[in-house]
């Protein structure tokens, strides 16, 4: 591959990684609007399955999550190698630099949203004691 067709795909799969945090920030805050105006009144069989729902769609976001960085991290890879055999372009030595920060972002970013909606999700759905005396 060229440098410049690395590149490409580099930037296409932040694009990847960007819509798809974006995804699942939606997701999630459309499942609390639910529960608040829908799901509190529910049985627990259809509180089950909201919550079954939920977590297998977001596990499907989070495996398509997880591909497009390991696709990142060997497109880094091949940038590197590619560096090595000759210099690199100015956009090429750019996005070299920012690998440090985009690969910390991207390993921890989606564990921290995931976690931290699906937690939230959960208390909200099954545990309503907690947040209904604060409404």
């Amino acid at each position: 591959m060229t440098e410049a067709e690395i590149l490409n795909q580099i930037q296409m799969g932040r694009y990847n990684i960007g819509f798809m945090a974006s995804q699942m920030i939606a997701v999630t805050f459309a499942l609390v609007a639910a529960i608040f105006y829908f799901l509190h009144k529910a049985s627990f069989v259809l509180k089950l399955a909201a919550h079954f729902l939920y977590s297998v769609g977001y596990g499907s976001l989070l495996s398509l999550y997880v591909w497009e960085v390991r696709h990142m991290a060997a497109l880094e890879v091949s940038l590197e190698d590619l560096s090595t055999d000759k210099t690199l372009s100015m956009v090429g030595q750019q996005m070299m630099a920012d690998f440090a920060v985009m690969d910390l972002v991207q390993s921890i970013g989606p564990w921290i949203i995931i976690g931290g909606s699906w937690l939230m999700v959960t208390i909200l759905l099954f545990f309503p004691q907690v947040w209904r005396r604060h409404v």
